[in-house]
């Protein structure tokens, strides 16, 4: 299902971290919790922890544990403001990603 049909309905997302699926959640401002594989995918995951727009599980993390980081982006509000602010920035462009990253002591982009 296309993510535009999903997320303007949800509160919060939990993903594999997939960039695509990153990305739009944060374009919707939503919180997400991720549950890495491989590739990019745990690197995305601490990137989302690392701005405070959600948490990172491991992917065998049991039914309950992924109940209680949903409570967890659900019952504290910093987390959707984050997810709002990475909609922000990404929507600003280049610069103020390259401002965020530089904020996070990371190398910029080659914008």
């Amino acid at each position: 299902m296309p993510h535009a049909q999903v997320l303007p309905h949800a509160s919060a997302i939990v993903t594999h971290g997939g960039l695509g699926t990153v990305l739009a959640s944060f374009a919707h401002e939503l919180p997400v919790v991720c549950l890495p594989l491989s590739r990019e995918q745990p690197d995305n995951a601490a990137a989302v922890e690392r701005v405070g727009a959600g948490v990172a599980l491991t992917a065998d993390a049991s039914a309950s544990e992924i109940v209680a980081a949903v409570n967890d982006v659900l019952g504290r509000p910093s987390y959707a403001r984050q997810a709002r602010e990475m909609q922000r920035l990404i929507a600003a462009g280049p610069a103020a990603i390259d401002e965020l990253l530089a904020s996070a002591g990371l190398e910029p982009t080659a914008s």
